[in-house]
Protein backbone atom coordinates (compact mmCIF):
# COMPACT_ATOMS: atom_id res chain seq x y z
CA UNK A 1 0.00 0.00 0.00
CA UNK A 2 1.22 3.21 -1.28
CA UNK A 3 1.46 5.99 1.79
CA UNK A 4 1.42 9.38 1.29
CA UNK A 5 4.91 10.44 2.13
CA UNK A 6 6.05 7.59 -0.64
CA UNK A 7 3.51 8.87 -3.04
CA UNK A 8 5.69 12.84 -2.25
CA UNK A 9 8.97 11.37 -2.43
CA UNK A 10 8.94 9.39 -5.98
CA UNK A 11 7.30 12.67 -7.22
CA UNK A 12 10.38 14.71 -5.83
CA UNK A 13 12.19 12.21 -7.29
CA UNK A 14 10.62 12.53 -10.86
CA UNK A 15 10.50 16.19 -10.27
CA UNK A 16 14.54 15.96 -10.16
CA UNK A 17 14.95 13.85 -13.10
CA UNK A 18 12.52 16.05 -15.11
CA UNK A 19 14.72 19.27 -14.02
CA UNK A 20 17.87 17.75 -14.81
CA UNK A 21 16.43 16.39 -18.35
CA UNK A 22 15.17 20.19 -19.12
CA UNK A 23 18.76 21.65 -18.11
CA UNK A 24 20.20 18.98 -20.07
CA UNK A 25 18.26 19.66 -23.46
CA UNK A 26 18.48 23.79 -22.57
CA UNK A 27 22.29 23.27 -23.03
CA UNK A 28 22.28 21.19 -26.01
CA UNK A 29 19.81 23.94 -27.90
CA UNK A 30 22.00 26.65 -26.63
CA UNK A 31 25.33 25.09 -28.62
CA UNK A 32 23.75 24.19 -31.08
CA UNK A 33 25.05 26.76 -33.94
CA UNK A 34 23.05 25.79 -36.85
CA UNK A 35 19.38 27.31 -36.73
CA UNK A 36 16.15 27.13 -38.91
CA UNK A 37 14.44 30.58 -40.28
CA UNK A 38 11.97 30.82 -37.51
CA UNK A 39 14.69 30.91 -34.49
CA UNK A 40 17.19 33.58 -37.00
CA UNK A 41 13.90 35.68 -36.88
CA UNK A 42 13.63 35.91 -33.24
CA UNK A 43 17.54 35.95 -32.47
CA UNK A 44 17.95 39.45 -35.20
CA UNK A 45 14.04 40.66 -34.01
CA UNK A 46 12.64 40.56 -37.26
CA UNK A 47 9.78 38.64 -39.02
CA UNK A 48 10.20 35.34 -40.86
CA UNK A 49 9.09 37.02 -44.02
CA UNK A 50 11.90 39.84 -43.12
CA UNK A 51 14.72 37.83 -43.06
CA UNK A 52 13.49 35.72 -46.21
CA UNK A 53 14.32 38.72 -48.15
CA UNK A 54 17.30 39.41 -46.64
CA UNK A 55 18.46 35.97 -47.58
CA UNK A 56 17.18 36.37 -51.32
CA UNK A 57 19.34 40.11 -51.41
CA UNK A 58 22.10 38.35 -49.50
CA UNK A 59 22.23 40.55 -47.30
CA UNK A 60 22.17 38.22 -44.03
CA UNK A 61 24.42 35.53 -43.94
CA UNK A 62 22.45 32.27 -44.45
CA UNK A 63 22.96 28.47 -45.34
CA UNK A 64 21.23 27.32 -48.68
CA UNK A 65 20.44 23.37 -49.06
CA UNK A 66 17.58 22.96 -51.65
CA UNK A 67 14.82 25.04 -50.37
CA UNK A 68 16.01 24.42 -46.84
CA UNK A 69 17.37 28.14 -45.18
CA UNK A 70 19.76 27.93 -42.38
CA UNK A 71 21.93 30.28 -40.12
CA UNK A 72 24.68 30.12 -38.52
CA UNK A 73 24.08 31.67 -35.25
CA UNK A 74 27.26 32.75 -34.43
CA UNK A 75 28.00 34.35 -37.97
CA UNK A 76 24.41 36.39 -37.36
CA UNK A 77 25.52 37.48 -33.92
CA UNK A 78 28.91 38.87 -35.73
CA UNK A 79 26.36 40.18 -38.79
CA UNK A 80 24.38 41.66 -35.93
CA UNK A 81 27.78 43.50 -34.09
CA UNK A 82 29.04 44.73 -37.23
CA UNK A 83 26.45 47.47 -37.33
CA UNK A 84 26.96 48.45 -33.49
CA UNK A 85 27.40 52.34 -33.47
CA UNK A 86 30.72 53.65 -31.90
CA UNK A 87 30.28 55.74 -28.88
CA UNK A 88 31.82 59.37 -28.85
CA UNK A 89 34.82 57.69 -26.85
CA UNK A 90 35.26 55.12 -28.69
CA UNK A 91 35.69 57.25 -31.74
CA UNK A 92 37.62 59.72 -30.15
CA UNK A 93 40.17 57.14 -29.23
CA UNK A 94 40.68 55.86 -32.91
CA UNK A 95 41.17 58.82 -34.15
CA UNK A 96 43.59 59.16 -31.20
CA UNK A 97 45.37 56.50 -32.51
CA UNK A 98 45.00 56.92 -35.96
CA UNK A 99 47.23 60.43 -35.22
CA UNK A 100 49.56 58.31 -33.11
CA UNK A 101 50.55 56.23 -35.89
CA UNK A 102 50.67 59.12 -38.44
CA UNK A 103 52.76 60.87 -36.45
CA UNK A 104 55.48 57.75 -36.32
CA UNK A 105 54.80 56.78 -39.89
CA UNK A 106 52.43 53.93 -39.27
CA UNK A 107 49.75 54.93 -41.49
Amino acid sequence: MLTLELVESRLLGIEEKLSFLASILATDKKDQDIIDIAEAAKLVNQTVGTIYTKTSRRTIPHIKKGKLVLFSRKKLIEWLEEGNVKTVSEEIADAEKFRVNKMQGKN
